[in-house]
């Protein structure tokens, strides 16, 4: 889970200043609205993307809609929730250490301060900008600790919270959210940024004898890439590992 956190710091520190080439889908498969991603074709993509995936009850995921410009959520959430619980261990003799840049080491200490922390907005939020898998039956609690995140912190990363663009982009992460046919879909991860491609291999992989792209399930995987954000009635989270999940 904190692999994943810092894999995440990583990508974004790498790919910030190039324009990343991605391996993207040539043929889509559908099932109904959603994309099921992807084949191979490769074009240039100048900005970087998030998105926001849904599992079905085979544990199969797909991709349901992209968001423009993947610095307006994760990296958003990261920096408001880093000046909010560690203020201090950013401060350098040579200013303020953005965490988005820091090599990992910030991370696990936020995360001590976030998994103690009242305020469910902030662990919800931490948690979702983390590929964490949240069940879809808590998509309006999800949705509605969304929008308080953004209400709550509008005084933290220089005011970032307060301006339109941003208050747009977490309101329409919420509504799809909140949106979800639960039936259809038990499970959503939201993905931080295009710049790589680990929730894509939670769900196939390219078969090296073929050289075609196979469908795979999360309960296929035999190592630890996600938890289960399980919120119980009195708003404690635990959280089970891909690996010990009942599927």
């Amino acid at each position: 889970m904190l692999r994943v956190r810092k894999q995440n710091i990583k990508n974004y520190r790498i790919n910030q200043n190039k324009t990343p080439v991605l391996v993207v889908q040539e043929n889509i498969t559908r099932i109904g609205n959603h994309r099921n991603v992807f084949k191979n074709k490769r074009r240039t993509q100048k900005m970087s993307y998030s998105s926001l995936w849904l599992i079905d009850k085979e544990h199969k995921g797909y991709e349901e809609k992209e968001y423009k410009n993947s610095w307006l959520f994760a990296p958003i959430i990261w920096e408001v929730l880093a000046e909010k619980y560690i203020h201090n261990e950013l401060i350098t003799e040579w200013g303020t250490k953005s965490i988005v840049m820091d090599s990992g080491k910030l991370f696990l200490v936020l995360n001590k301060k976030i998994n103690s922390s009242e305020y469910l907005f902030d662990r919800i939020c931490w948690e979702l900008s983390n590929l964490q898998t949240f069940y879809a039956k808590d998509k309006v609690l999800v949705a509605e600790q969304i929008r308080l995140f953004a209400i709550k912190n509008t005084k933290y990363y220089n005011d970032a919270l307060s301006k339109e663009h941003v208050i747009e982009r977490f309101n329409e992460i919420a509504d799809d959210i909140e949106s979800i046919d639960e039936n259809k879909f038990p499970f959503f991860v939201f993905k931080g940024t295009s710049v790589d491609d680990n929730v894509e291999y939670w769900f196939g992989h390219c078969d090296e004898e073929t050289d075609e792209w196979v469908e795979t399930s999360l309960k296929d995987m035999d190592n630890h890439i996600t938890e289960f954000v399980l919120i119980k009635e009195d708003n404690t989270i635990e959280f089970i590992s891909n690996l010990n999940f009942k599927y």
